[in-house]
């Protein structure tokens, strides 16, 4: 992983792109979950919001916003960083809710559309919500309506190859959560992995 992430860097010096600094985000991410020094394996998860905070200054996506949320929301958690001292760039944590509301407003999703990347961002805001708002976290309701909605997208669109990208990508986070003995820590990775097990049994019994 170390040697994936400096051939990135060094991509980086040809020319710095959201997408190429996104790659070198999943790699800190992948490389967090690999790593067993604890200390090392938060340091990677710290480095992927990092990056994705970049990716996401070079181009405000739906893609950088949401994995820098996530990222960035595990890594304060693992921190145990008080609430009044988490910040996203120059945006508070108000702010940043704020900007993902409005995105949702201005998402027309068409399922006409067949670019599962595309339809899949709805559905990652909704998580990114959860992921900032710990008293949305303990509402049952909340979980259950993403999981329809994961349902809803996965019989219309989305190959088996991305739909299990999506379930690794919710075991990275329950991963990282796993350094945490809080809390919100404990409460959220219960969620997390409840929902990645409830999305495994989809996509085992393939829908039917």
């Amino acid at each position: 992983m170390n040697s994936i992430i400096s051939e990135l860097t060094y991509l980086l010096q040809i020319k710095e792109t959201a997408e190429r600094v996104s790659l070198i985000g999943s790699a800190y991410k992948r490389k967090g979950m690999v790593t067993t020094n604890i200390k090392a394996k938060s340091g990677a998860y710290s480095n992927a919001a990092l990056q994705y905070k970049r990716a996401y200054e070079i181009k405000g996506s739906a893609y950088t916003l949401n994995n820098w949320i996530v990222m960035q929301t595990v890594s304060d958690i693992i921190m145990n960083t008080p609430a009044k001292q988490i910040v996203f760039g120059s945006k508070t944590k108000a702010e940043i809710i704020a900007e993902v509301v409005w995105r949702k407003e201005k998402l027309s999703v068409s399922f006409a559309n067949m670019d599962y990347w595309q339809l899949v961002d709805d559905v990652c805001y909704d998580f990114s919500l959860l992921m900032l708002d710990d008293q949305r976290v303990r509402e049952d309701g909340n979980w259950k309506d993403l999981e329809k909605k994961y349902i809803r997208l996965w019989r219309r669109s989305g190959s088996k190859g991305k739909r299990i990208a999506e379930i690794e990508n919710f075991e990275i986070i329950s991963d990282a959560l796993s350094l945490s003995t809080s809390k919100p820590a404990l409460r959220l990775k219960a969620r997390v992995d409840n929902l990645r097990k409830e999305l495994e049994n989809i996509l085992q019994n393939d829908l039917t």
